[in-house]
């Protein structure tokens, strides 16, 4: 399947980062669809279902309840059917 009908995967629990994901998408006319969940526990159970459609690109925040960033990227990589997937990591936090 052509990438640019595959979904963008928006892992962020802030709503104003996500509306500002949203709009910058829109901004530079990504005809990609936005799926978005609030946390790594919430991706994890996405991406391991067989009936939703695998994102092209996941855009991952690293400050979040539940199951942060760090955390998601380790389940993740540790998935054989995950682990190849490209990951773009966000954060607003001053801490390196």
């Amino acid at each position: 399947m052509n990438p640019i009908n595959k979904p963008i995967f928006l892992i962020e629990d802030d709503q104003v980062d996500t509306m500002v994901v949203r709009r910058a998408l829109k901004e530079l006319h990504v005809a990609n669809r936005l799926e978005h969940v609030e946390n790594g526990e919430e991706a994890l159970a996405y991406l391991r279902d067989p009936a939703r459609e695998r994102p092209c690109l996941i855009l991952l925040d690293l400050n979040m309840p539940v199951m942060n960033g760090i955390e998601f990227l380790q389940a993740a990589k540790a998935d054989s059917e995950l682990k190849r997937m490209p990951v773009v990591v966000l954060t607003t936090s001053v801490e390196q």
